[in-house]
């Protein structure tokens, strides 16, 4: 059982840090098109 919340608490923290990753990509995506208009 205790490995079991050990998995599940695993496989949270990838979660947080895939979203937390996709994040940060949009917005370097985001400042790049500003970037570009301002130009």
């Amino acid at each position: 059982m205790e490995t079991l919340l050990k998995a599940v608490r695993k496989l949270g923290l990838a979660q947080k840090f895939v979203v937390q990753h996709a994040y940060l990509h949009h917005l370097r995506r985001l400042l790049r098109r500003q970037k570009n208009e301002l130009e």
